[in-house]
């Protein structure tokens, strides 16, 4: 296994077709002891002409040189060069929610803050499942329809108070999605922009996009081509799942997208008999530990029977009047300051 400044070498040792070679500043490393994910940022004109020249071979010069480690090398642009102007972005605003691992409530959490921003002003707001693999939101919306198509784009399903597209609309419960990265890339693709998310020509203020969990291939493509204006992560108090969330908020770094903050879920169970507060993950100081990723805690959001059972009821959370008052006013706050963020 190599060590990270011998990783930096190798790679800043490959010349480009021009002879120029990488900064070390194009260079970000997420190792862990079983993988090595690297994104590494290239100019524009080398992303389309020798990307997967080089990529084989950055790939092949890690292995000679010593690597025992899987290698996963994703090869991105500077953001503002690596939009693609001729798709206008399908909301005025896009905020995408990631975890880095799955297991989290990322997909309830992204449920309900779309249906808060809905509640709190005259919103428009889309919802895009971009798990393919996984989709959740035909259950967690009690969807069973599949979506309308309309000058041979599909109509997304609006439902308390917010439009939405997933897989799960398309495929049955029973359906496994056994597709390569490059097809759930192109559906993604499609997903953002062949969905009329516009009403009348009226693009949505926000679309809330629920991103796979981990920071390989579909992760960061979506990331990438998206051009978010925001960025959220889903995390529980446990030292494993910071871990992966910090691995997220580095793949959001190096795309240039904003961080907006953390959501802590699960926080803490209290007892309906006693009203004891027990935690199940650890009891970390999440703000301090927000402040040493560079952002902050956006909200606790506690582990509750009745947000948990939304899924069963398929009713959101947010959209469910007898829900927990306290808790329905920690979603809305946060809802709340991703406006005022992204203003």
């Amino acid at each position: 296994m190599l060590s990270n400044q011998k990783i930096i070498d190798i790679l800043c040792n490959i010349p480009f077709s021009n002879g120029e070679t990488l900064s070390t500043t194009a260079i970000s490393l997420m190792p862990d002891q079983k993988k090595l994910q690297i994104v590494i940022t290239l100019p524009q004109a080398l992303i389309a002409a020798e990307a997967n020249k080089l990529q084989q071979e950055y790939v092949s010069a890690l292995m000679d040189g010593g690597e025992t480690r899987l290698v996963n090398i994703a090869l991105t642009a500077e953001r503002d060069k690596m939009q693609d102007t001729s798709k206008p972005k399908p909301a005025k605003k896009i905020i995408l929610v990631g975890s880095g691992k799955g297991g989290v409530g990322k997909s309830t959490i992204s449920l309900n803050l779309a249906v808060a921003l809905s509640q709190i002003g005259e919103f428009r707001i889309g919802l895009l499942d971009a798990d393919i693999y996984g989709p959740s939101m035909a259950q967690l919306l009690g969807i069973t329809q599949k979506p309308d198509i309309e000058n041979n784009r599909a109509v997304p399903i609006e439902k308390f108070g917010i439009k939405s597209i997933s897989m799960s609309y398309l495929t049955t419960p029973k359906d496994a999605i056994v597709w390569r990265a490059p097809m759930v890339v192109k559906a993604l693709q499609q997903f953002l922009f062949d969905v009329a998310w516009a009403d009348e020509g009226e693009l949505l203020d926000y679309l809330i996009i629920d991103l796979p969990p981990g920071t390989g291939d579909i992760p960061l493509s979506i990331a990438q081509q998206t051009n978010a204006d925001g960025a959220i992560i889903v995390t529980t108090g446990h030292d494993l799942s910071l871990i992966d969330a910090s691995r997220a908020m580095k793949m959001f770094e190096k795309l240039n997208i904003p961080l907006i903050g953390m959501i802590e879920n699960m926080a803490g169970f209290t007892c309906p008999h006693c009203g004891e507060v027990s935690h199940i993950f650890d009891v970390l100081d999440m703000k301090t530990q927000a402040k040493q990723y560079d952002t902050e805690l956006l909200g606790k959001i506690p582990l509750r029977q009745d947000l948990r059972g939304s899924a069963d009821k398929q009713v959101p959370f947010m959209a469910d009047e007898d829900a927990d008052a306290d808790t329905r006013a920690i979603f809305a706050q946060i809802a709340q300051n991703m406006t005022a963020y992204s203003k």
